[in-house]
């Protein structure tokens, strides 16, 4: 199960994340799941690593304007907004989550599927509306293009 937002009470909170294998939250979600507000990149890893220890296998975090802060046991990863100035806000966040949930679910390591999540989501703010085309193999390639652009090895 992929979770995406918070949820209204406790009860329901913790259902959640004992049983969902992906958790992803904006600023304002993540928190209602914490109950504080992130302070910046480094906060957000440290409340990524408090969510993991409650269940799911990943969790992802917005933070404002840095990017996205991907967590999983053994290790995290920081991944920028990539999408220039965004022409259209609109699905940026929904489509974070379809390109990371995707990723995972073809048996993509996390990491590689942030970069999924990360190309996903900088398609969709790119243009008028919030749908883009995210076909797999457009999403593919868009992530390894991301991934070279940003001095890495582009594989996944």
């Amino acid at each position: 199960m992929v979770a995406d937002g918070a949820a209204a009470d406790e009860a329901t909170r913790d259902a959640v994340l004992h049983g969902a294998r992906v958790v992803r939250a904006d600023d304002t979600e993540a928190a209602l799941l914490l109950g504080r507000e992130l302070a910046g990149v480094d906060d957000a890893v440290d409340a990524a690593a408090q969510l993991l220890a409650e269940g799911p296998e990943v969790v992802a975090l917005a933070v404002g304007s840095e990017g996205n802060v991907v967590a999983w046991r053994g290790g995290h990863v920081v991944m920028p907004l990539f999408a220039g100035e965004p022409v259209d806000p609109t699905g940026g966040g929904d489509a974070f989550t379809a390109g990371l949930a995707a990723a995972l679910l073809r048996g993509e390591d996390p990491e590689t599927a942030a970069w999924w999540g990360a190309a996903a989501a900088g398609m969709t703010v790119g243009h008028l509306g919030g749908r883009p085309d995210l076909d797999l193999p457009r999403l593919r390639e868009a992530a390894r293009r991301v991934r070279r652009a940003h001095g890495q090895d582009g594989d996944g």
